[in-house]
């Protein structure tokens, strides 16, 4: 038979653990910014952009991936009348760059322009929707059920997006979450949180991630057989054209460089299948198209994705092609 002051005991350590369970559960779904990996202050900062009445009345957007994140400098590329924002965010896809144009409209003021930069991959496949747009609560419930909703309508088995995870999962099971805030909360991770926010307001959004001399590692592209575009990842693209078009936004297209090591290993079929695929929404969207797929010298990359060195070349010539289509 169980004494008093065993079940006493017992009683008193279930109200410790699910009180210190219920302050835990708070903390990982109310302060993420205390314990989220580098990438969450760049894609809360977007979200604070966006969400905001914001006072510099951007006229240009920036709306990509990493790529687009690291190779564009709003600060280089600005000059008189024209005031530019990166809002690209890594791993980011037309998903996310729909919902970041669709938030910016309802409480900005309508921006001239938007240059939209995704990488072949990017167009291709996701491989964060369940680990930064859902984990980092990027889009609320109904718009992340939205999404899902649109790859069980036209997609075999949520082919993009994967279907082994639920929206809900994140908001109901915060162990999910355990390992990651943990290691959060010994590194101090709010503190990089607050540099990196500082960092993103002044330089507009630019951000750099691999910082070596040069890269010649391969890409992600180099391991796919082919370029052919997910059938969800052209739905989100071609709603983002339509409402850029529909609020009589002039878009661009910019195609980030390949390290050279990458672009080597690439097959023709595969370069000359992206172009064309670019080209035709170019055409049918009246979509100004300021590149084609190519390559820069790996001495320009940080790591094998992304521009370290070249940013400030890459940005300039962004910034030449756009001015030269006014």
């Amino acid at each position: 038979m169980v004494s008093i002051n065993n079940r006493k005991f017992v009683f008193l350590y279930l109200i410790l653990f699910f009180t210190l369970y219920g302050v835990y559960s708070y903390i990982v779904l109310n302060y993420k910014y205390m314990y989220m990996n580098i990438e969450y202050p760049m894609w809360d900062n977007v979200k604070s952009v966006i969400s905001n009445n914001n006072k510099n009345n951007y006229n240009v957007l920036y709306i990509g991936d990493s790529r687009a994140k690291a190779g564009f400098i709003p600060n280089l590329f600005n000059k008189e009348h024209i005031k530019s924002v990166n809002l690209a965010l890594g791993g980011g896809t037309p998903i996310e760059g729909y919902y970041t144009l669709k938030e910016y409209l309802k409480n900005n003021i309508t921006p001239k322009y938007i240059i939209l930069s995704y990488s072949p991959f990017h167009l291709a496949k996701q491989d964060v929707f369940w680990h930064r747009t859902v984990r980092f609560n990027f889009l609320d419930i109904k718009k992340l059920n939205e999404i899902i909703n649109a790859s069980s309508e036209i997609e075999v088995s949520n082919a993009t997006l994967g279907s082994k995870d639920k929206v809900l999962d994140y908001y109901i099971y915060t162990g999910k979450y355990m390992r990651e805030f943990v290691i959060g909360i010994l590194e101090k991770r709010w503190g990089q949180y607050f540099d990196t926010i500082n960092n993103l307001e002044k330089s507009n959004g630019h951000h750099y991630f691999g910082k070596l001399n040069l890269s010649n590692g391969l890409n992600a592209e180099v391991k796919m057989a082919k370029f052919t575009p997910s059938i969800l990842l052209s739905l989100y693209l071609d709603k983002l054209l339509e409402l850029g078009k529909k609020n009589n936004i002039k878009i661009y297209y910019y195609t980030m460089p390949f390290n050279k090591s990458s672009f080597d290993k690439m097959n023709s079929s595969f370069k000359n299948n992206y172009n064309k695929y670019i080209k035709l929404l170019g055409d049918r969207y009246n979509m100004t198209v300021l590149n084609k797929l190519y390559y820069l010298e790996n001495e320009n990359f940080g790591d094998s994705s992304h521009l370290f060195y070249g940013a400030e070349k890459v940005t300039l010539e962004i910034k030449n092609r756009f001015f030269s289509k006014q």
